[in-house]
């Protein structure tokens, strides 16, 4: 008799011990839940249902949905615990490959039946639990950071430190998380019968501000040396209109005639002398103020240059995870 065969046989009687004792069968006490919710808070409403779960497990087991089948005995389960679906649920995994699972299931049958289990059945049981062994493993898991949500081929199975969590023998792939730091993965490859230890430390990213370079001030002189600077250059550009203003009207001046009341024409000639007068002061200004502006700026640029704040420079670090980047630094 092959091993599917031995599977139906076993549900059937499973499902048929289910249906004598669901009702009789003591669950262990749930929490309070609303009046409304469903059904399974009334009396004998979680037996009910626990039978209506199994019942759909059964047909789909028959139709060859496996998976589905051993959603529905587990769910019976959870809703209506009784140590006869507890076998049902071993054997579903036995049969999709499920070695850790289906052996889990087992054992909490013989620890929870206890002496209400017939010996024949547990002999077999036990058998089924010897041939586990030879087809799991176990993996202890432990992080820098304690808590760390622990996920096996992307499944959640608990938080670091994980210790001796039995999985099938294989290959496994770890990663290890946690709110604020990069995640950590790894490969492992597990023979049966094998106790491995794996560490995953993962890398904390920097705080907004505490991981930061601090900021320092540019010194009080390269204000006021570009402030100087823009200063004699607007006064260079002011007296320099000024000075083009006064040079017109020096032109203007020697192009007019005198007027009919300067007999002698001194009014004219004082008219042009004050007008070139004020083009040649103008003129000197503005060079002045040019030069100063030119060797101010000068000056405040060679120590900008050679004195620059460390926070002025770009400070860059990444960081890289399980499927994801991190960008962080100053400027």
């Amino acid at each position: 008799m092959n091993r599917l065969t031995v599977l139906r046989t076993s549900l059937a009687v499973g499902f048929f011990t289910l249906a004598r004792t669901a009702s009789a069968a003591d669950p262990q006490p749930a929490p309070p839940v609303p009046a409304t919710a469903n059904a399974a808070d009334k009396p004998g409403g979680a037996a009910a249902e626990a039978r209506v779960r199994y019942e759909r497990g059964k047909e789909l087991f028959e139709e060859g949905d496996y998976k589905l089948a051993v959603i529905e005995f587990e769910r019976a389960y959870a809703i209506a615990p009784t140590y006869q679906v507890l076998y049902n649920i071993g054997q579903v995994n036995y049969q999709i490959n499920n070695y850790a699972r289906a052996m889990k299931a087992f054992q909490r049958y013989l620890d929870e039946g206890g002496e209400r289990i017939d010996p024949q059945r547990r002999s077999q049981v036990e058998v089924l639990v010897k041939q586990l062994a030879s087809r799991t493993a176990h993996l202890t898991v432990a992080s820098n950071a304690v808590g760390a949500q622990i996920s096996i081929d992307d499944a959640p199975v608990g938080v670091a430190p994980l210790k001796s969590f039995l999985v099938d023998a294989g290959q496994h792939h770890l990663v290890a998380r946690k709110a604020g730091m990069l995640a950590a993965d790894q490969n492992v490859v597990l023979a049966a019968g094998d106790d491995v230890s794996v560490q995953l430390d993962l890398t904390a990213l920097p705080s907004n501000t505490s991981d930061r370079p601090k900021t320092s001030e540019a010194p009080t002189y390269y204000w006021v040396g570009w402030t100087g600077a823009g200063v004699a250059a607007a006064g260079a550009v002011a007296t320099g209109i000024a000075s083009i203003v006064n040079y017109n009207n020096y032109k203007d001046a020697l192009n007019t005639p005198a007027a009919a009341t300067d007999t002698d024409g001194s009014a004219q000639r004082q008219e042009i002398q004050d007008a070139r007068g004020r083009t040649q002061t103008f003129s000197i200004i503005s060079a002045a103020l040019g030069g100063v502006a030119l060797a101010t700026a000068g000056v405040t640029l060679y120590f900008t240059l050679h004195n620059k704040p460390k926070s002025s420079q770009a400070d860059l670090k990444a960081g890289f995870g399980l499927g994801q980047a991190a960008l962080y630094g100053s400027f």
